[in-house]
């Protein structure tokens, strides 16, 4: 057996505060070889979780979450968008490589026993 390539896919979980809104935001993160012999990346938004405003928690199924950002956004309030942007900054590609780093050197001797 031969392997000529690895991918990686791991779930990130991040407790943010927006406002007075407080959750936990679950990506998964794909990380590959590229041809070059470098690590690209993939970022995709699956989750989020443990949410509370003003101290009340909020019941984060997708009903629940669009009737509460909907109310919002009329106010002008895009939770949605604020959330994005907090998390972007959380998944800078500086913390990616460090994830990364500190994935293989936690786990390849897993792997390898």
């Amino acid at each position: 057996m031969k392997i000529t390539a690895a991918t990686l896919m791991v779930n990130v979980e991040n407790k943010i505060e927006v406002g007075p809104l407080k959750l936990t935001v679950i990506h998964q993160v794909c990380l590959y070889e590229k041809i070059d012999g470098s690590i690209g990346h993939d970022v995709d938004f699956i989750d989020h979780t443990d949410i509370t405003y003003m101290g009340v928690k909020v019941d984060s199924n997708y009903k629940n979450w669009t009737k509460f950002t909907n109310f919002h956004k009329e106010m002008g309030i895009n939770f949605d968008k604020l959330i994005d942007e907090e998390s972007n900054k959380l998944l800078r590609e500086q913390n990616i490589k460090r994830m990364v780093s500190d994935l293989v050197s936690q786990s390849v001797g897993d792997v390898i026993k």
